[in-house]
């Protein structure tokens, strides 16, 4: 809040408070109202104007730029005075007929609203000297402009308007006029006009709306401009040097008073660009999809102009909208074209599913109930189940479990969890192990993925770990398990998982503590834990994972744990020595020191685990149920 807002009151009357975070106007103006000239509130997050304007009966200047309005209230009558209006970037939709009674004004700009038409009462501004409405939705200009004798400049770019009043002819003083239309002309004139050689082209526009009124023509077409303004002939279907057509230039350009235009005299709709593009798919690519419906309602091919997207379907299911994906399906679309690498768009699903997760939900079911390939290989050799497990996309996961299970029962084909792809053979477990991605690892589990398949090289998924000790600890439990029940011993590897509800199951508590230690980089804390700790595989894992902090006081502990009595920890001891880059300490009696180079690599978990892995004690001490 401002505490005193006389202190902000200029002696010429300015009342500055831009950037002061307000959403209304403060009530403590209206003790100083009388002597407030020009009051400027940009960049605040004003969300309406209330009753506290009408006291502002002297004010000349209001800016609100850059707020959150949505309404103007009727109020804003009060301000008999004002002269100059900006509600610039707000979220206006309509203007309140009272703001037309302002007979004082000279500027007003609205420029990036949600503006949608104009009433007739702007004719009321006599004095309206510079008028901008560009970046709104105006669908029509209003030929009541005309009557604004004074105007002298008008900016109209940006709107959904495809007609241009004859009587716009009748504005003798204009000398700085925008419209979008110019950029389509041949060759493309600038957008704004001003200067001298912009007066001389507002000179033909003027030209043209007295040859088309003199004709009886009350407005102007997108055609007969773009016809009267190119110097070349004009011709509807004429492309670029990247085989654009006018209408793929208005979709990029967002200038959707344009394309409605361009629509309505015949533009081919299914032209295609250099990379492949339709103009509906480039609307869908840039999200915009005013144009992409108004496309559709035209009747545009669906089926072509997809580009490396590989069709219109697979991009609108990487944009997760369920109403455009039923769309285009229902349309005879297949959910089975490839873009250029291979992908499918129940590919393009899985790789964005959890971003948004009950629109992709209702997309899967989609493609699947017409007929999507659920296990089809990209041109990596990956199905969607491998590219959920790549990107981490859990839900998809989740999600396809459940198909799984309705489409079992309807006896059809479901998602392979196991199956092997890419270069070297790797099912999705094998590729949540190399990422060291635990949790998707225990969902790839509990929805029936085999820890113990080998790829084409004979390793599991526990062998390409890479260094996550907890991940290579549980799978190595989870592939034994498997072992155990091919052998007989009826252990059900998922119903021991959820019936614990994936929580540790240690003998000693230490274990638990010693990961996470180690995890924080707590060496001090390891230490600690292997000096309390009576458990010899507790103590040896505990001199692995300090060796690894590599530093000197890591050392000092090596030193000392060599003189343990177990010898798992002195073997332990060795092994770190060799790991370590250097392995440095001095004694009271010698001072001696080792040094050893570093010739191998990190063990990817704590190296004598396989050793002892046969070891129940161990192994229920170490890994994750």
């Amino acid at each position: 809040m401002i505490s005193s807002i006389s202190s902000y009151l200029t002696p010429t009357g300015d009342l500055v408070l831009k950037e002061r975070q307000l959403t209304t106007l403060p009530k403590t103006i209206s003790t100083i109202s009388s002597s407030i000239i020009q009051l400027d509130l940009r960049n605040n997050s004003i969300t309406h104007l209330n009753s506290i304007i009408s006291s502002l009966t002297h004010l000349r200047s209001l800016d609100l730029r850059h707020n959150l309005l949505e309404t103007i209230s009727e109020d804003i009558i009060s301000l008999i005075h004002l002269k100059i209006l900006r509600l610039d970037n707000n979220n206006l939709t309509s203007l309140p007929i009272e703001l037309f009674s302002l007979t004082s004004l000279t500027i007003l700009t609205l420029n990036r609203n949600s503006v949608y038409s104009l009433p007739i009462q702007i004719s009321n501004l006599k004095n309206l000297m510079s008028l901008v409405i560009s970046s709104n939705h105006l669908k029509d200009v209003p030929k009541e402009l005309s009557l604004l004798k004074k105007l002298k400049i008008l900016y109209l770019h940006g709107n959904d308007f495809t007609m241009l009043p004859s009587s716009l002819c009748e504005i003798v003083n204009v000398i700085e006029f925008s419209l979008e239309w110019f950029r389509y002309t041949v060759p493309p004139l600038p957008r704004v006009l001003k200067n001298k050689i912009g007066e001389a082209i507002i000179d033909s526009l003027r030209t043209l709306c007295n040859t088309a009124k003199a004709k009886g023509k009350l407005e102007i077409g997108i055609i007969d401009f773009l016809k009267h303004f190119s110097e070349d002939s004009f011709e509807i279907s004429r492309v670029d040097m990247r085989h654009r057509t006018a209408l793929h230039v208005a979709v990029l350009s967002g200038d959707n008073g344009v394309i409605q235009g361009l629509v309505s005299a015949g533009c081919p709709l299914n032209a295609l660009d250099a990379d492949g593009f339709s103009a509906f798919v480039l609307a869908l690519k840039e999200n915009n999809i005013k144009a992409a419906s108004l496309l559709i309602e035209s009747n545009v091919d669906l089926s072509i102009g997809g580009g490396c997207f590989g069709s219109a379907l697979n991009l609108a299911v990487l944009k997760s909208d369920p109403k455009l994906v039923q769309k285009l399906l229902s349309s005879g679309l297949s959910p089975n074209i490839v873009d250029f690498r291979g992908n499918t768009s129940l590919h393009s699903l899985v790789e964005v599913f959890d971003k948004q997760k009950y629109q992709n939900t209702l997309i899967g079911d989609m493609l699947i109930q017409y007929g999507a390939e659920l296990n089809r290989e990209n041109n990596e050799k990956w199905t969607p189940v491998h590219l959920a497990a790549k990107e981490k996309q859990t839900s998809a996961l989740k999600w396809m479990k459940k198909k799984n299970i309705i489409l079992g029962i309807e006896r059809k084909e479901g998602f392979d969890f196991n199956k092997q792809g890419g270069a070297h053979g790797w099912t999705s477990l094998h590729i949540v192990s190399h990422s060291g991605d635990y949790n998707t690892a225990e969902v790839l589990v509990n929805i029936g993925a085999k820890p113990s398949l080998k790829n084409y090289d004979g390793k599991t998924p526990k062998d390409t770990s890479r260094g996550n000790l907890s991940l290579f600890k549980y799978l190595s439990r989870i592939e034994k398990d498997c072992y155990k029940f091919r052998q007989g011993k009826k252990i059900d590897m998922r119903w021991e998982i959820n019936k614990k509800n994936n929580e540790i199951s240690t003998v000693c508590e230490e274990y638990k503590l010693i990961y996470e230690a180690f995890c924080f980089k707590e060496r001090e804390e390891l230490e600690k834990l292997y000096e309390e700790s009576e458990n010899a595989i507790v103590k040896s894992d505990s001199v692995y994972l300090v060796s690894l902090f590599n530093q000197k006081k890591s050392s000092r502990m090596l030193y000392k744990a060599k003189k343990s009595k177990e010898i798992l920890v002195k073997n332990e001891v060795i092994h770190a020595m060799q790991f370590m880059k250097e392995f440095t300490h001095g004694t009271s009696r010698s001072m001696t020191s080792l040094k050893v180079d570093r010739l191998l690599a990190p063990q990817a978990s704590l190296p004598n685990l396989m050793e002892f892995v046969e070891e129940e004690t161990r192994v229920d001490t170490l890994l994750i149920m």
